[in-house]
């Protein structure tokens, strides 16, 4: 009970907040192609995806809170293919994880949002 008035007094705030700014949201979804070579241990080690993309998909979430300015986070979720090719017949290995990019705009045009030359 004690929480209710805290949780009603968050949802108004961030009701307020929500419609008072431009929020913008949506999905996304692009491909991943890799090769990373190492070769400062006994041999050469490279990791590659052999052109076979991982599938990456999830969400957006941007606001700004000047004409020029804004905050953006990317969710996104990936699950490549890697082998190591040091070995003879090297086992296939699928990874699977969850990246999140926070990041802060400036927008460089007249008004945020708009792209440069506008």
């Amino acid at each position: 009970m004690k929480n209710l008035p805290l949780a009603f007094i968050a949802l108004t705030v961030f009701v307020n907040f929500s419609l008072a700014q431009n929020i913008s949201y949506g999905p996304t979804i692009g491909g991943l192609f890799y090769e990373v070579n190492n070769n400062h241990g006994t041999g050469v080690a490279r990791f590659s995806s052999d052109a076979n993309p991982a599938v990456s998909f999830g969400g957006y979430l941007e606001y700004n809170f000047y004409k020029k300015m804004g905050l953006k986070a990317e969710l996104s979720y990936s699950s490549p293919k890697i082998k190591q090719d040091v070995i003879d017949n090297p086992p296939t290995t699928k990874l699977g994880f969850v990246e999140i990019s926070p990041s802060f705009k400036y927008n460089f045009g007249v008004e945020y949002n708009k792209g440069f030359l506008s």
